[in-house]
Parts: structure tokens; sequence; C-alpha cells
């Protein structure tokens, strides 16, 4: 399954230790133009967002949720998320499916 993230630096960082690649976005609009030039390739079949970009333009997610099923679009806490009890390795785990020793 190949995945992307779209997300802050942090989040990232984190991806990537386990080779999902992604694009740091500094705000919504780059986090809409990033997800309008993902839905169309047929290479990726899961997009994380982080949460806080996912709210920021709420609509045009939840748009594409309901009229697309292709890609999957899944909402991750990002680093700045207010769940300080769930670590980078359990979001990986939990969206992954990839254990990682600590």
């Amino acid at each position: 399954m190949s995945m992307f993230v779209i997300g802050d630096k942090q989040t990232l960082l984190g991806f990537g230790l386990v080779g999902v690649p992604g694009k740091v976005v500094a705000d919504a609009d780059q986090a809409r133009t990033t997800l309008d030039e993902l839905i169309d390739r047929d290479d990726i079949e899961l997009i994380l967002i982080t949460e806080e970009l996912a709210a920021q333009m709420r609509e045009r997610v939840d748009e594409l949720r309901l009229t697309r099923l292709h890609p999957v679009i899944v909402e991750i806490p990002g680093s700045r998320s207010e769940e300080p009890t769930r670590s980078l390795r359990d979001i990986v785990q939990n969206v992954v499916g990839i254990r990682l020793n600590p």
C-alpha cells in the first residue's frame, strides 16, 4: 500500500523513518494544493493529513471523502496535537501497521 503524508516537519520526520514519503506544508492553502495534486495519482492509495491541517480545510477534506473512494484520506494527530499520551510510535503503528522497536 502506498501512502503519503501531508503535515508539519516533525510529523513527516516520524513517518519518514518508516519510509513513508510526504510534504511539509505551512498552511491550509499549501495543504489544499498538495491534496489536490495527490487525489488523481493512481500510485497513492492512502493520504495521511494532520488533524490541524484537515480542520483548516474541513469542507475540502469532507467533500473528497464523500465523493471519492480512492485514495483514502485519514486524519492523524500532528506534532502539535492535544493528545500528549500518544507517541509518534503509537500513531505510526496504528496508521501504518508497522511496529517500531524502541
